[in-house]
């Protein structure tokens, strides 16, 4: 179980992480930080970065990471050496929406060095991490789990535990999948809508009266209807875990039409400049080619 003494490391500090870090920050865990680019954290109340990833990692019995995709990870953890400076008997938390093959790759690899790792995906955005009320997905051994369980609750309102780590990533692929399938619905039927004379709002408010319309629809419509695009969750990072997904059925040899649909739809629209806006900007990508 974890003590009051021990060290944590937290490594990645991106939109998502900063605010993971600042939670355990708030919580009274003193945490080392670490990001692979030098950034200003002191907008969010938080220490300044250790200078270099060992030095974050030294001694450290917790290591948590919120990285952007494999390529990240695999620098981090094999390239610039941060497996090797974990030391025996430590646990990694892997954070990041990761691809399973990389994530099953990696347990082998900290398993080589007495590491033990529990892929530990996010559900949730922005407002959801700074409220808290993210679902985390802890896959791994699970007396690890339970162990880490004081930690990841400072800012994840529940925890889903999940015997093997690439389960953890295999579902969080498909749960962003299905988001990714009501964002594109939602996008292409107010375009269609206003192609046929009706407005979007009357749609989305007719459409609040049933059962149909799901939360994340909603919030989604919202977004598009009023134009609003900041980044909450960038179209480029959808683009990555479509691919991750398409990459999962292939190696599986099942067909997914649907999802090779949206992961071209939503490659499209961060070709047309949206790349970095927030997902729900692919509504302006379906304007664009359907007024072409």
């Amino acid at each position: 179980m974890m003590a009051v003494q021990d060290k944590i490391a937290f490594v990645g500090l991106g939109a998502m992480g900063v605010r993971m870090a600042r939670a355990l920050d708030r919580a009274g865990l003193v945490v080392h930080l670490w990001n692979r680019t030098q950034r200003d954290l002191e907008d969010f109340g938080l220490a300044k970065l250790c200078p270099d990833l060992a030095e974050a990692l030294h001694d450290a019995r917790w290591v948590l990471a919120m990285l952007r995709d494999d390529q990240a990870s695999r620098q981090v953890w094999l390239e610039h050496g941060g497996l090797e400076a974990l030391m025996p008997g430590s646990v990694l938390l892997e954070c990041s929406t990761l691809s399973p093959s990389w994530v099953e790759e990696l347990a082998r690899c900290a398993g080589l060095r007495n590491v033990t790792l529990l892929a530990a995906p996010v559900v949730g955005s922005l407002p959801q991490v700074e409220s808290c009320r993210l679902v985390q997905l802890v896959g791994g051994p699970l007396e690890a789990a339970q162990a880490a369980d004081p930690i990841l609750q400072h800012f994840s309102a529940s925890r889903v535990p999940l015997a093997q780590p690439a389960d953890a990533a295999r579902i969080k692929l498909l749960i962003n999948s299905m988001l990714a399938v009501q964002v594109a619905a939602s996008a292409e039927l107010l375009v269609l809508a206003e192609a046929v004379g009706l407005e979007g709002q009357v749609l989305q408010n007719l459409l609040r009266q049933t059962p149909t319309l799901s939360a994340s629809a909603d919030m989604a419509m919202s977004s598009m209807l009023n134009q609003q695009y900041e980044a909450r969750f960038p179209v480029e990072l959808m683009v990555k875990d479509l691919a991750y997904t398409l990459h999962m059925a292939e190696v599986k040899n099942q067909s997914v039409p649907i999802l090779a649909t949206l992961a071209g739809l939503f490659e499209g629209c961060a070709q047309s400049g949206h790349a970095r806006a927030n997902m729900t900007a692919v509504i302006e990508h379906y304007k664009s080619f359907l007024s072409a």
